[in-house]
């Protein structure tokens, strides 16, 4: 009897310790972890399977929370950022470097239909204002940081005004449709002389701009 008792003991013990080391197993950790194995290791005609390791159908599911939680909040849910940090020893710049590789790769469709081979004709009013609104951006980009002296007129303020309604438009068309409005394309052609690589870098340097304060807002250290 006395065996018996032990043994029941026994199997508890080793049951309760199990379920620890699964609890502290986190799925997105391992989600993480699986999206940046490809990268750094070679692919493998027999790959290693784990029986804690999770489904490419659950890491999907994860991203898509993830993404979901995103765009109504305007940052990345606290528990995915802590999961980041415990993948990358909370070292901060390798967590912003892994978002930003992500985002970039989920606008790579976006990024590679742009394109200048095709033109189409457009309504003046349309062109005008949005390749105004590039050459400002672009000035101002390429200045160094602005004069105090400097006074700000009142048709500046119009036209930036103007800039960030346009961009507003651009951004909802680009959330709705997965790719840029055929005329900020053809702007961007004519601004940047047809100069795909150009548009392209344009582009990366302005939808990472959009996300700095959600890149810029992710901290490892403990509150």
């Amino acid at each position: 009897m006395k065996t018996s008792m032990s043994t029941i003991v026994f199997l508890l013990v080793v049951l309760s310790i199990s379920a620890i080391s699964l609890a502290n197993q986190s799925p997105l950790e391992s989600c993480i972890r699986k999206n940046i194995a490809p990268a750094l290791s070679p692919p493998s005609n027999k790959p290693e399977t784990s029986n804690f390791e999770v489904s490419d159908e659950l890491c999907k599911e994860e991203t898509r929370n993830i993404t979901y939680f995103l765009k109504l909040n305007g940052k990345f849910p606290p528990y995915y950022v802590k999961a980041l940090c415990n993948v990358f020893g909370s070292d901060q710049k390798k967590v912003k470097a892994y978002i930003t590789s992500k985002l970039l790769n989920r606008l790579k469709k976006v990024l590679d239909s742009l394109t200048c081979a095709k033109k189409t004709m457009m309504v003046i009013k349309n062109k005008i204002p949005v390749e105004t609104c590039i050459r400002r951006s672009i000035a101002q980009s390429l200045s160094p940081s602005p004069s105090n002296n400097l006074t700000t007129s009142h048709h500046d303020v119009v036209v930036d005004r103007l800039c960030r309604d346009e961009t507003r438009v651009i951004m909802y068309f680009l959330k709705r449709n997965r790719k840029f409005p055929t005329y900020y394309v053809e702007a961007l052609c004519n601004v940047l002389g047809d100069d795909e690589k150009e548009v392209k870098e344009y582009v990366i340097k302005k939808l990472l701009n959009h996300l700095k304060k959600v890149i810029d807002s992710l901290a490892c250290a403990s509150p």
